[in-house]
């Protein structure tokens, strides 16, 4: 699956579970986020300090958790794939996640973010770099 099948799935699974309310939706979406950030960074924490070597699957599935929350959030926020596409590549290329810590703090960021254009009419682009 490549990231416009994936894209494309997650908005059906959105439409098919969606509270019809913009504001529940996106704060489902940011909470999901904080939530599984912080669950990558506690099993990288776990391993870490009982030393023993984290599975490959264990990972992906926490990230891909959180990836799910990401792509939700930008279906229910935007509905445009290309726009969602072209942001991806621009984002990692410029914002690379040396350490997992930097996941949680990005998704607070982006909670921040969400909290202004949810409850204060910000534009996204307001905060782009």
């Amino acid at each position: 699956m490549n990231i416009t099948d994936y894209y494309d799935w997650v908005n059906q699974e959105i439409k098919n579970t969606s509270n019809n309310n913009k504001i529940v939706d996106t704060l489902n979406f940011c909470i999901g986020m904080m939530e599984e950030s912080c669950e990558f960074v506690d099993l990288i924490e776990y391993h870490k300090n009982h030393k023993d070597a984290i599975k490959d699957t264990e990972l992906l599935k926490e990230i891909g958790d959180f990836i799910w929350y990401v792509v939700a959030y930008h279906c229910n926020h935007y509905n445009d794939k290309e726009r969602f596409e072209t942001s991806l590549l621009l984002y990692s290329s410029n914002k690379p996640y040396y350490n997992p810590n930097n996941i949680v703090i990005e998704s607070g960021k982006m909670m921040g973010y969400m909290k202004k254009i949810i409850f204060l009419g910000r534009k996204w682009e307001d905060f782009e770099d």
